[in-house]
């Protein structure tokens, strides 16, 4: 019997303790999150098609299913309408971190049923985020939304 891709490439799979090998994006990868695609966006992801958000979600995903347990506190830094909150919510306590503020096509607002959201900058040690509380915190694309520094 042949095993599934998956299997195969279980000695490559992201977790805590080696993630080099998702350090930057590869097409390879996709055959890791086969079947996620589905159970996150309702349908298949065709990684010749897909842009690099898909791709950073479905990294994140897999990652929380295969590493995260259940009941866990996750935090996204800059979510806005973040897909991977949205799909755990029930099962994980969700935090977000976004100021909202629409830049670089940000959104201005999100529903928020399901999970916390705290409405400022990472840095600026806002006190509604409790200090050593959560159990995974990730970022997915946020650094495109902070404008260039002319002196940068």
């Amino acid at each position: 019997m042949v095993p599934n891709m998956r299997e195969s490439l279980s000695e490559k799979r992201p977790d805590a303790d080696d993630f080099d090998d998702f350090t930057y994006s590869k097409k390879s990868h996709f055959a890791l999150f086969k079947g996620y695609d589905v159970e996150l966006y309702g349908k298949s992801i065709d990684p010749d098609a897909c842009d690099l958000k898909a791709y950073q979600d479905l990294l994140v995903f897999s990652f929380i299913k295969e590493n995260i347990p259940r009941g866990s506190r996750i935090l996204d830094i800059g979510g806005g309408k973040s897909r991977i909150l949205n799909y755990f919510k029930n099962n994980y306590e969700c935090w977000n971190l976004d100021k909202l503020e629409g830049l670089g096509n940000g959104p201005v607002a999100v529903g928020s049923e399901g999970c916390r959201l705290v409405k400022d900058y990472i840095g600026c040690f806002n006190k509604e985020l409790p200090d050593n509380y959560f159990d995974f915190v990730f970022s997915i694309s946020a650094l495109e939304h902070v404008p260039e520094d002319d002196e940068g």
